[in-house]
């Protein structure tokens, strides 16, 4: 795979974080290509290598977790 932009990383991530907040549910691909102004094959290529690289669950429109979330979930247990 080509190099990738790690700035792209942090700019997904913090926009799916917003989006999560602002909606309550994730975002879809053309939702973060609109958002960030990255074309959606862009979006879909470093989605599926996020999720390839441990870094946030995607599998498929508004079904993205990150590490952040999946950290969170895991230290507040159901009681």
């Amino acid at each position: 795979m080509s190099v990738k932009n790690t700035e792209f990383f942090k700019l997904i991530e913090d926009f799916i974080d917003d989006y999560r907040e602002a909606n309550g549910a994730t975002p879809t691909i053309r939702e973060i290509e609109a958002g960030l102004g990255i074309p959606k094959s862009t979006v879909g290529r470093y989605l599926v290598y996020m999720r390839d690289q441990g870094m946030l669950d995607y599998s498929g429109p508004r079904n993205i977790t990150y590490r952040k979330e999946r950290t969170l979930a895991y230290s507040h247990p159901i009681s």
